[in-house]
């Protein structure tokens, strides 16, 4: 049995989850075969084009909309971390949300681990680069990022730390001083940057040695509950009763991140699928709040109808890219029955008849 059947034989048995360290783990193990170039100049003409679009969406509309509705920039609450991101020329706010993330147990990253009895002795060392993009940047001091005696976090961007981003970091490389918190690649390096810019920096990465990129986060879509007075804000068109950007492929993200993907064919970008298709609203009539500060009670539809279909964003969407979705915690995996999806994790297809998301792991 070659690897590369001994590898799928064990992801159909078990269920992979956010393969951003088990493409880790193999990447190195390459093949023989011709390798196609990088495109550097595409890269660079990505992130050029990815920074103007950045200072056209933080320009003057940006402060004025920030101004006119009273808004923190970034908002941080048991619910969600959410921040506005930027204003388009048409006046829409663009905000950027935390997803939820993924462990080694239910993903069986740990039969790739030393003493498995599989035949790997895989531990993230000495493997493609890595980075991640998320609301902040890493405690790089914490013992889990330091437990072989040198720093393995880097943080590339001058941003606070925040809890969801040590979250997604530790899951990817915590190293196991305290054995529950053991990462799925534990001894690998991560570069950590906040989402700010995120596309411009993927590029640049890309053109830099980075092999592997994740995103746990994604565009607030539909019904977001964040808690208040009126818990629930309505982010489709305000004169929509559905929100219909979900599963479109958009120019601005989707296409953006395949011609990145394609311009480095050995970047493999992993991104959430969201958790959107437990957001109901507040019921027929219901009193909501729209991201301008006003309020309505117009009746809309939960995110994906009375099924929840169609629930994933932009970058879920992408066809080059690796989707994760969410299961329920197998701690023991018995056969398929044992593999349960979350009540939240957001479903496919995409408009245009794609299955997504591509894998599930815990979340």
């Amino acid at each position: 049995m070659n690897i590369w059947t001994k590898y799928k034989n064990i992801i159909q048995r078990s269920g992979f989850g956010i393969l951003v360290i088990v493409l880790a783990m193999t990447w190195i193990a390459g093949s023989a075969f011709a390798r196609p170039e990088i495109d550097y100049e595409g890269l660079r003409e990505i992130q050029a084009e990815a920074e103007r679009t950045y200072e056209i969406q933080r320009g003057p509309q940006f402060w004025e909309f920030v101004k006119n509705n009273n808004l923190e920039i970034y908002v941080d609450n048991v619910h969600n971390g959410m921040e506005l991101m930027g204003v388009t020329l048409e006046g829409e706010p663009i905000f950027y949300k935390i997803d939820n993330v993924n462990a080694a147990a239910t993903s069986r990253a740990d039969q790739l681990y030393p003493g498995a009895g599989n035949g790997y002795a895989i531990t993230g060392a000495f493997t493609a680069h890595m980075a991640m993009w998320d609301a902040g940047v890493l405690l790089t001091t914490h013992q889990e990022f330091v437990n072989l005696g040198y720093p393995r976090a880097n943080n590339r961007d001058n941003s606070a730390v925040h809890f969801h981003s040590q979250h997604v970091g530790g899951t990817m490389i915590a190293g196991g001083v305290s054995a529950s918190a053991r990462g799925m690649s534990y001894e690998a390096y991560l570069d950590s940057y906040d989402w700010n810019q995120d596309t411009a920096e993927m590029a640049s990465a890309a053109a830099s040695g980075t092999y592997i990129t994740n995103h746990s986060y994604g565009t607030p879509m539909g019904w977001e509950y964040d808690g208040g007075a009126i818990p629930w804000v309505w982010y489709g068109l305000s004169t929509m009763t559905y929100d219909r950007n979900f599963g479109e492929y958009n120019s601005q993200t989707s296409r953006v991140w395949d011609n990145l993907a394609h311009a480095n064919p050995y970047l493999s970008i992993c991104a959430s699928a969201g958790n959107d298709r437990s957001d109901t609203g507040p019921g027929p009539g219901g009193l909501h709040r729209l991201p301008n500060g006003s309020t309505s009670t117009m009746t809309r539809e939960p995110d994906g109808g009375d099924l929840g279909y169609d629930t994933i964003g932009y970058r879920g969407v992408a066809k080059n890219i690796l989707t994760v979705g969410a299961v329920n915690d197998v701690l023991n995996y018995t056969g398929p029955g044992s593999v349960l999806m979350s009540s939240f994790s957001s479903y496919g297809p995409t408009d245009d008849g794609r299955i997504k998301p591509d894998i599930v792991a815990n979340g």
